[in-house]
């Protein structure tokens, strides 16, 4: 179980996480460190683990929140 309130800015032109290919997934439009954050745990949590975030909504209209989102879907991470 991951529980957390992960920073938000945007991240820079200029900061090597934008190279990395560790975070290829959110490197896209407006990047932000939530969504570095968010790829982060989602990799870090087991099949059918729980994650629980507190996050801006303006997140959720960023294109790299797409790319988590639908990733969390297809690993049956969010459950009703």
């Amino acid at each position: 179980m991951v529980v957390g309130n992960p920073p938000y800015f945007k991240v820079r032109k200029d900061n090597p996480i934008r190279f990395s290919m560790d975070f290829k997934e959110v490197q896209s439009g407006m990047m932000n460190v939530a969504s570095v954050f968010i790829s982060k745990i989602l990799r870090l949590t087991r099949p059918m683990g729980y994650v629980g975030l507190i996050v801006p909504k303006l997140l959720v209209y960023t294109q790299s929140w797409i790319r988590l989102a639908l990733k969390s879907l297809n690993r049956q991470l969010f459950k009703r």
